[in-house]
């Protein structure tokens, strides 16, 4: 077995606080792990059966581990990078294969809403669903799953064998370019129901779900070189649960991202990847880099298992003469490093069984070249599309009926908006960028409404031209003017801004003298400054190309609108976090975003949507006949007292004792009930695990908290009823290793305390010093504690150490210990084993000898970088030579 690689101190800032508190279960859909119920965790609920054909992690592993050790060196190597994307035929990402062992090649393509077509004539050739963040919308896992499903057969219709989805990233800024590509919308407990259904879906298909993008990567300004400052609540509360939730569905990969995080980019952030993601939350697969985002060889030992598109830093060449051993990184020697990674590369195909099922060899020509678009395929996506139309306002025009409206005016370029087809360009209908996917052939907006205008009776007029003018001629003597409008956005860049550019001014003059409807198809939140005038507003997030039947099935009442915002739509910008042009971006506003800012009076709430019908809740009670995962269930009956049918998505949301400083709501379930006639009913339960009635304690993990007030309603805002668990489930208490504390930026410095003074409780977590903070890391951990105890007692330089978690041994302190220092190497000479200890830091303070220390190193890794970098040059000189 590998070690867990220690942390660079002026690198890390966060932690978990043991491998046992960690949440094994993101809600009533979420998935344990196997070891929770021996490490004192309480179960979650019981795991959905493997896909038909799919191994279990232990089997693939085994099965791994086998393959690897028959492997030589330069096998094992070439799997952990790419091929780069050769001719026609080829992937965004694909591996070599190994035919001797049978190995085959990965074969990875964007993006998340569909098979992105890259080859000349491909456009039109797969299908467009709708957007990660249309499918939060839907708040309905099944529907995720679904479409999911629909979009992995086509990729294997393709030839591909993994997507590069879902996105899992937060939308923390409201401008951020790739939010329309999140899955989460501004909810880490939404975000997580959503991206384990994904996983779920892709992989039923037979194909491979690489979750992205690992971590903290919400915006595209400077997102290459930007330094995410996250403290350790913010991180596990929430931007970890969507990627644990998508990891505990079995994702196969996970792509880490560009950025930094506390210091250190995240591709080959040591903590980040190797304790983090591979310990605590324990990902058994690989992790690959975003496309060109490695920055060294030595990435290999801090947890990245793949580069990709190609071999930059993971060459044959720069692996085999990587020196082992690098002074920032290197505790593994680089062949153990190797094996690892090959190991977790060969463990995803293995789980996903695509040695038994390899599709085509690259180039994949004929698979390419084939249209795998299906009538099935569309039915999904206009359902899903259907579903994610979120209804924001209605004074009763809508829908549109003969009765009442016999004629309307069609205004708005949006009407008629098409998709350029080159796949990079945002338009009405996707997002631009690595996620877009094509539209030969786009059924507009404006072709539907004439079509189910004229189905309905009624007459429509046309003004497409966004000329206030012309609109408003074509506007004489109407009933209704229907106003479509859209904006864009794409990867690589953040949004200007929230408005609805080139579309409030016609919005404006329509609405002063005619009942207005505005229909919007948007990539995110969108300010809405004249949604008093208008009589109706919707919304449907990029949808794809369904999005045109979509709204004709709500304008014309075909169907009951069910979506909600899965993002709040503020009053102004200034409500919202602004994209940060700065080095470093402190996320000091902890989890209070969206909905959860103290006093946010928004334009339309998260979780907020209209329907057609007309829902009357019931009292909220607990009730007692609950399964064995849950701490509690809660039943609420849905009634529909409206003229139309409908479904509701009831939500349910916790509010925890003022004391803990949470949010004063957080959701933590939501329920999409079945399309529900006038006068019938349906009782929807929410059942909540102890992780869900749980908060973060900064060096303890997660708590169960006592009388949470559980409140029951259609949004954020409109709650329709609570009641309060008096009684929760058991205590998350940490067991097998002692907790730690967040780590600030600064180094050590000499001090003393006397630790056979201080009370030690594991359950209140380390001591505290006054303007000091105590420093938990991993290291070497000698065989016997009797052992290591005497040495401690010995050396001036030992402060104490922890075992297992079950003991602290405490001792008068000196120096901070370093395990880098002579003596220590001296004492206990490569012994692979992990212990604990603690030196003293002072947050505002570096030492000289620290700055020497971090200095030396730096210069040390330099020349480790060097040294290869000429061993490569020496290398190209003999191959010349021997091929002259």
């Amino acid at each position: 077995q590998h070690l867990q690689l220690p942390v660079r101190a002026h690198h890390s800032k966060w932690y978990i606080s043991s491998p046992v508190t960690l949440p094994v279960s993101v809600g009533t859909m979420g998935h344990g792990s196997s070891n929770a119920a021996s490490q004192g965790i309480p179960p979650a609920p019981a795991p959905l059966p493997l896909p038909p054909g799919q191994l279990n992690w232990g089997e693939a592993r085994a099965k791994a581990r086998t393959t690897a050790m028959q492997m030589s060196a330069q096998e094992r190597r070439s799997l952990l990078s790419g091929t780069g994307e050769v001719a026609t035929g080829s992937f965004v990402g694909q591996t070599r294969p190994n035919r001797r062992l049978r190995v085959p090649a990965l074969k990875m393509q964007d993006g998340s809403s569909g098979f992105r077509p890259t080859q000349a004539g491909e456009a039109g050739t797969t299908t467009s669903f709708p957007s990660l963040l249309s499918l939060a919308a839907t708040f309905d896992g099944d529907t995720v799953e679904s479409v999911a499903q629909a979009i992995g057969e086509e990729f294997k219709g393709k030839g591909a064998n993994a997507v590069l989805g879902p996105g899992a990233s937060l939308n923390r800024v409201a401008r951020a370019g790739r939010n329309f590509d999140q899955i989460t919308g501004e909810d880490p407990y939404l975000g997580a129901i959503m991206s384990a259904a994904y996983v779920r879906g892709v992989q039923r298909a037979g194909v491979m779900a690489v979750v992205k993008h690992f971590a903290f990567s919400n915006q595209e300004t400077n997102y290459d070189r930007q330094d995410s400052d996250v403290d350790e609540r913010t991180a596990w509360e929430m931007y970890i649960p969507p990627f644990l939730a998508a990891i505990e569905a079995g994702a196969g990969g996970v792509m880490c991202s560009h950025n930094k995080v506390n210091g250190s980019y995240a591709c080959e952030n040591d903590y980040l990847l190797n304790t983090v993601l591979k310990k605590y939350m324990g990902f058994q697969g690989f992790v690959v880099s975003d496309m060109h985002a490695t920055r060294s060889a030595g990435a290999i030992h801090s947890g990245l298992d793949l580069e990709m598109p190609r071999a930059t830093y993971f060459s044959e060449l720069a692996l085999s003469t990587l020196i082992d051993g690098s002074p920032d990184k290197g505790r593994w020697k680089t062949a153990d490093a190797t094996m690892d990674a090959a190991v977790r590369v060969l463990t995803s195909m293995y789980m996903m069984k695509l040695d038994e099922h390899p599709g085509c060899d690259v180039p994949c020509i004929a698979q390419r070249s084939l249209n795998v678009r299906t009538q099935k395929h569309l039915e999904v996506a206009r359902m899903a599309a259907t579903r994610s139309v979120v209804l924001l306002k209605n004074d009763g025009i809508l829908p549109l009926r003969k009765s009442k409206t016999k004629r309307i005016a069609i205004v708005g370029l949006a009407a008629v908006a098409t998709d350029d087809g080159r796949g990079t360009n945002s338009s009405a209908y996707g997002g631009g960028g690595s996620s877009h996917v094509s539209i030969s052939n786009v059924v507009t907006p404006l072709a539907e409404m004439i079509q189910g205008a004229q189905a309905a009776g009624i007459t429509p007029t046309v003004s497409t031209d966004g000329q206030i003018k012309s609109a408003l001629r074509a506007a004489e003597d109407v009933d209704a003017v229907v106003v479509v409008a859209a904006a864009t956005s794409r990867e690589g860049d953040d949004r200007q801004t929230l408005s609805l550019k080139g579309y409030d001014d016609i919005i404006v003059a329509m609405a002063a003298k005619y009942p207005t409807v505005v229909l919007m198809q948007t990539p995110g939140a969108v300010l809405t400054p004249w949604r008093d005038s208008v009589k109706a507003l919707a919304n449907i997030f990029f949808a794809g190309e369904e999005t045109a039947s979509a709204w004709s099935a709500i304008l014309f009442g075909k169907t009951s609108p069910s979506g909600k915002l899965p993002v709040v739509f503020p009053r102004s910008e200034d409500d919202t976090i602004a994209p940060s042009s700065k080095d470093v971006i402190p996320y000091t506003e902890g989890p209070r975003i969206s909905y959860r800012v103290p006093g946010a009076k928004p334009a339309f709430a998260f979780g907020h949507g209209l329907s057609y019908a007309k829902f009357k809740y019931g009292t909220p009670t607990v009730v007692g006949d609950k399964p064995a995962w849950a701490a509690d269930c809660v039943d609420v009956a849905i009634h529909n007292v409206g003229e139309y049918s409908g479904a509701e998505v009831a939500q349910a949301y916790l509010r925890f004792l003022p004391e803990e400083q949470e949010p004063a709501l957080v959701l933590r379930g939501f329920h999409r009930t079945r399309e529900l006639e006038k006068d019938e009913s349906q009782v929807v339960r929410f059942c909540f695990t102890d992780r869900d009635l749980s908060i973060w304690q900064v060096g303890r993990g997660w708590r169960t908290q006592q009388n949470v007030e559980v409140h029951v309603g259609s949004s954020s805002v409109d709650l329709r009823g609570k009641v309060t668990l008096r009684s929760t489930g058991k205590t998350n208490r940490a067991r097998d290793a002692v907790p730690f504390l967040g780590m600030g930026a600064a180094t050590t410095t000499t001090t003393t305390l006397d630790f056979s003074k201080v009370s030690w409780d594991m359950e209140e977590g380390l001591p505290e010093v006054e303007g000091e903070t105590i420093q938990l890391d991993t290291r070497w951990q000698p065989r016997d504690v009797a052992e290591m105890k005497l040495w401690c007692e010995s050396n001036a330089e030992c402060v104490g150490f922890a075992h297992d978690g079950l003991e602290w041994y405490p001792k008068k302190m000196g120096t901070g210990f370093d395990p880098y220092s002579e003596a220590f190497s001296q004492k206990w000479p490569k012994k692979h084993f992990q212990y604990y200890w603690i030196k003293q830091r002072v947050v505002k303070q570096e030492s000289a000898g620290a700055r020497a220390r971090k200095a030396a190193r730096e210069e040390a890794k330099a020349e480790a970088e060097k040294n290869w970098m000429a061993a490569e040059a020496k290398a190209k000189v003999q191959a010349a030579a021997e091929f002259a």
